[in-house]
């Protein structure tokens, strides 16, 4: 270009400039970079922004396929010169290029930054700030720092359909896409387990505004599948773009963009992703096509209406995948008709940001908009970490921020947190995989997911967004960023009550979009529901007055008509609008207040409240103990009744404070004779950061009915109670690392069917079978005054005793015993305990590893986190050797050092062993060879104790092999965070398989799975009437000085003899030590022992 043109195009630029106003920037903190970790920072390139000095030196520049040779500024090349720059591109475009928007970016500045690519080795710190020192040269010199986007990682696609039957009002507009109902956060019915209504009332919001085809909302994200079969007819189309000629026809500097573009890759062919996708299909997944998928908050009425989706890829990939363009996109967006920047992604570390990308939002708020709005809303979420900070962008003034909430209204166990948030959104929970509980919306390949994240809450505030400047455009009112900002504000659901831990810092509140629609319409009526309270709980059969305000904006109010449950109960033309509500005739539980108000102009609004109903308890705890009733409350931390924290009356009872892995159990058995329901006040409390480890569980009879987590205000819930003999538990589990004091929950009120008189039965019955004997010890119920205790032995009559333990001496060993106890009051009974066996043996046990970690949150013969686990060990010759025990021998059982036990039981274990020669389980062995040894249909292990599985068929130990343990079960009814033994560490030490969505039976599953170092503790159950040929030796005990020395004599052909020890005649014996004398010490001090010696021919 001469230099005559180059003067003629600067003159031209300038003149345009001067015409518009300034540019506005908000606030720009410093950032120490030398406190900035090397993860946090894209390395290799630098970003400057030259002088305004250099303004017309920046413009007249000429670039080679998009580079520019060098800057002509003299220092500026010698910096470049000394840190290798190779590369140096305009961050924003060559200005020229773009003859529609080009001057408005010189306008901005945004010609004056550049990114510099280098091949220094120097830190990029000491770059960045050689670089800054240039300040006659430079405004500004930064690094880029990483980015990630909001969605939660590990989540895998679902097809999965929920048919769910919900009702709604009849007039209620409802769109007829067939997984619409599984949509909880657009109305929520419980359908996925979370309360009712807590949702955006987007149902309500429909009936006044569906979206409108000139509102654009720029998702600047992955990719959107532009030809989705949900998103197709929504998507933003660049109609002066003509598809595939490699030109740029409509001269906004960007080739073939027809859907939107590709940043990273710098091309107007978008490549789909599953993130990008599904964040659109929340805003605008078209609504209402029949049998198509989802609806879209914005998505219009079924034929393509509502509002459009504008791709800006800036990610591909994971949640850390290939990115770019961050900075460019949202000029794009602004300069081609976005009104709606939606952005579901963050810095990958606090109090980080760009200047550039900062510049670029406020490039957005100014110029965005399109024929739509004077200036665009940029909406970010707050990001995944579970924590307070300064998350840029989200912290930006410049932008309105999203946080998560689940479907109970709760925080999302991920979701950050400050006071800086916004406002906060449905972004899902997936608690145990539950998928259900996520957001459901489109993904790629035209398919459709749950997902949970910050990107999905944010959408949402996206789409209300939307739906009210539709509303506003088709209206003729004229609205502003801010006016839009504050209606979403001002009309969000509080929050605060249900998240007393995060108050202040949730925004204000949950969006909701109807009443943001009705506040956008400065005619509408207004109404008011001031009593009673949102969320109030109404105690026993009384009035409740409801009482609503309502006023006219245009005209004069006609009347206010009052529903419950949907249901009218009044119509009122005149104040005051109040209706008494006889409570006696409504059932407890949950239930929905509505006020409508009409004006003369037949316009209409409405509001709601939600109550909770509850007739008065059957244990309110008010006697100050749990004396009321035959509670069962004897865990290691039990429940105890206090005063302080109560939902109705002047007690409630709290749970005991439990430490790492601890369960406090509070059990009420009852006899229903009338189905009816359970219910009950709850509360929860935790300590800060420690929500996802503490658990609230109910459970009906030993099945998990409910469960709740984090920091909870009381609630109230009931379930269905079937009639017959039932046992009622809450228990509160505790995964958090040690006692930090706050972790408890708290029961109150509680309410049950109509009971029969209940003889509360003998619980908890343990029996241990012994050489010769069986003990039987059992825990009964104070309450009802039993007057005795009858024994059943294999259904038959055995003994009755006024204690809860005995000793049965009829046995004989070998055989199986199977008993049970009932609890007599005069001459009614209980039901028996469930059936407990034992079988005494005449053997002794030899144990196999020392180690005493515990194997706690970690894969193990028992933990059930999991639905079903294959798991496999070897011990070897030399360590059964070691242990005293000798082949050919009859392995009778085994079993595992217990240290938590799990209420959830094991169906079906199954025992297997096999010879090997191998001496880990590096791989799996068998299942060629196994021999199954024991087969239970239920396996419950108990805490603090070995738990022996006595085999069905004894196991011939050859004696020269290594023993190979297989053992597994499946599928429990539930799944528990427990059940953790005492293991020893061991290369390749135990090899386990579950499958990853806990959905299969592992039993006979060969391949797959890991390995870990963890091997268990094995105690082994040896027979001891094994034929040696040899001869038993006579023993004799004399006193020493130290102890005791116990002799034999010798016996023809044996080669050494193992000793025995045991402190009871009758109690099995325990391997002492192994000699090839005739004699051996024992120099413990002890009151009383036996001793056997058995000797051996190797």
């Amino acid at each position: 270009m001469s230099r005559a043109r180059f003067i003629l195009v600067f003159i031209a630029v300038l003149t345009a400039v001067s015409l518009f106003a300034a540019p506005r920037f908000g606030e720009r903190p410093f950032i120490d970079i030398y406190q900035v970790p090397d993860a946090a920072i894209e390395m290799g390139h630098i970003r400057i922004k030259l002088s305004e000095k250099h303004s017309a030196l920046a413009q007249a520049y000429l670039y080679e396929d998009g580079i520019l040779p060098g800057f002509g500024i003299e220092d500026l090349d010698a910096l470049n010169h000394e840190y290798a720059v190779k590369r140096i591109t305009p961050v924003f475009g060559d200005p020229k290029q773009n003859k529609k928007w080009g001057w408005r970016h010189v306008e901005w500045g945004l010609h004056l930054w550049f990114e510099i690519q280098y091949d220094s080795r120097q830190d990029i710190r000491d770059i960045v700030m050689s670089y800054r020192a240039l300040d006659n040269d430079l405004q500004w010199a930064e690094p880029e720092y990483k980015k990630v986007h909001t969605g939660m990682p590990n989540q895998d696609s679902t097809d999965t359909e929920y048919h769910l039957n919900t009702e709604d009002e009849p007039t209620r507009w409802t769109p007829i896409d067939p997984r619409f109902p599984e949509q909880w956060h657009y109305h929520n019915t419980g359908q996925s387990g979370g309360v009712p209504d807590r949702d955006i009332d987007l149902p309500e919001a429909w009936d006044i505004e569906k979206g409108h085809p000139d509102v654009v909302v720029a998702v600047i994200d992955e990719g959107i599948q532009f030809n989705h079969p949900d998103l197709q007819a929504n998507m933003w189309k660049n109609t002066a773009e003509i598809p595939g000629n490699g030109i740029d026809d409509d001269g906004n500097g960007y080739i073939d963009d027809i859907y939107g573009f590709d940043f990273y890759n710098n091309s107007g062919a978008i490549s789909p992703g599953d993130h990008g996708s599904h964040v659109a299909g929340t805003i605008a997944a078209v609504t209402n096509n029949y049998n198509t998928g989802v609806a879209g908050i914005a998505g219009g009425s079924g034929s393509g209406n509502g509002v459009k989706l504008m791709s800006c890829l800036v990610f591909t990939g994971s949640i850390q995948g290939y990115a770019g363009g961050w900075e460019v996109a949202p000029i794009y967006a602004a300069d081609n008709g976005a009104a709606i920047s939606q952005n579901s992604w963050i810095y990958g570390t606090e109090q980080h940001y760009e200047q550039a990308v900062l510049d670029a939002i406020d490039y957005f708020n100014a110029n965005g908009g399109g024929n739509v709005m004077d200036g665009g809303i940029t909406i970010f979420s707050v990001g995944n970490s579970n924590s307070s900070g300064q998350w840029y962008p989200a912290y930006y003034s410049g932008v309105l921020s999203v946080a998560a909430t689940n479907h109970n209204d709760r925080k999302a166990a991920y979701s950050n947190y400050d006071t800086w948030v916004d406002i906060s959104a449905p972004g899902g929970e997936l608690i145990d995989l539950i998928v259900s509980q996520g957001v459901l919306s489109c993904k790629k390949d035209s398919g459709y997911k749950f997902m949970e994240g910050t990107s999905m809450a944010c959408p949402h505030v996206s789409g209300v967004a939307a739906l009210v400047l539709s509303y506003a455009h088709r209206n003729n009112i004229n609205i502003t960023p801010s006016q839009l900002k504050d209606i979403l504000l001002d009309t969000a659901d509080e929050l605060d009550n249900l998240n007393t831990s995060y108050s202040g810092k949730l925004g204000s509140g949950r969006v909701n979009a109807h009443r943001a629609l009705m506040a956008a319409n400065p005619a509408n009526p207004g109404i008011k529901i001031t009593s009673p309270g949102n969320h109030l709980t109404i105690h026993g059969s009384q009035t409740v007055n409801v009482v609503a305000n309502a006023w006219a904006n245009q005209g004069s109010v006609a009347n206010v008509k009052i529903y419950l449950d949907n249901e009218l109960k009044a119509t009122l033309s005149s104040a005051p609008y109040t209706w008494a509500w006889n409570t006696s005739t409504s059932s407890t539980g949950y239930h929905t207040i509505k006020a409508v108000v009409t004006d003369t102009g037949n316009r209409q609004v409405s509001q709601k409240v939600h109550v909770t109903l509850i007739h008065p308890a059957y244990e309110g705890f008010e006697s100050g103990n749990f004396s009321q009733n035959p509670w069962r409350n004897d865990s290691a931390v039990p429940w105890t009744v206090q005063s302080s924290q109560v939902f109705t009356g002047s007690f409630a009872a709290k749970s005991g404070r439990s430490s790492l892995n601890q369960t406090s159990v509070l059990s009420l058995p009852a006899h229903v004779s009338t189905a009816g329901e359970i219910s009950f006040g709850i509360k929860t409390s935790i300590y800060s950061g420690q929500n996802s480890f503490n658990w609230l569980r109910f459970y009906i009879d030993g099945f998990l009915i409910d469960e709740w987590k984090g920091d909870m205000s009381w609630i109230w819930k009931s379930y269905p109670a079937d009639a017959g003999e039932h046992v009622f538990t809450w228990a509160y589990e505790n995964y958090s690392s040690g006692v930090l004091g706050a972790e408890c929950a708290w029961l109150d009120h509680i309410g049950l069917p109509p009971l029969a008189t209940y003889y509360a039965p003998a619980y908890d019955l343990k029996v241990k079978a012994y050489n010769g004997y069986v003990d039987l010890t059992w825990k009964g119920s104070d309450y009802g005054n039993p007057t005795g205790y009858k024994i059943l032995r294999n259904g038959s009559y055995l003994q009755t005793v006024s204690t809860r333990s005995y000793t049965d001496n009829t046995v004989v060993n070998g055989t199986t015993y199977h008993y049970s106890i009932v609890a007599l009051y005069g001459t009614n009974e209980s039901l028996p305990t469930p059936t407990v066996e034992g079988t005494p043996l005449a053997a002794y046990t030899a144990d196999i590893g020392t180690g005493v970690r515990i194997t706690s949150g970690l894969y193990n013969p028992i933990y059930t986190d999991v639905r079903s686990i294959h798991g496999q060990s070897v011990y070897t010759k030399a360590e059964l050797n070691a242990a005293g025990v000798y082949g050919p021998v009859q392995i009778l059982g085994l079993g595992f050092d217990v240290h938590e036990a799990s209420s959830i039981p094991l169906p079906n274990f199954i025992v297997r062993l096999m010879h090997t020669t191998a001496t880990n389980v590096q791989n799996w062995l068998g299942p060629e060879g196994l021999v199954t040894v024991c087969n239970k249909d239920i396996f419950l292990p108990e805490a603090g104790e070995w738990n022996l599985l006595v085999f069905h068929t004894p196991f011939l130990w050859n004696g020269e092999d290594n023993l190979l343990v297989d053992t597994a079960w499946g599928m429990s009814s539930a799944r528990q965070k427990a059940g953790s033994i005492k293991a020893t560490n061991q290369t390749n030490g135990y090899r386990y398989y579950v499958n990853p969505n806990y959905l299969e039976n592992t039993t006979d599953v060969f391949n797959w799975g890991a390995t870990m170092a963890w091997r268990p503790n094995m105690r082994f159950v040896i027979g001891m009437d094994e034929e040696q040929g040899l001869d038993s030796p006579q023993v004799n005990v004399i006193k020493t000085a130290s102890g005791v020395r116990i002799s034999w004599d010798a016996v023809q052909g044996a080669t050494s003899y193992l000793v025995y020890r045991s402190f009871d005649p009758y109690d099995g014996f325990v391997y002492f030590g192994s000699t090839s004398s005739l004699f051996i010490n024992d120099n413990q001090t002890l009151d009383k022992a036996f001793y056997r010696v058995k000797a051996v021919q190797e």
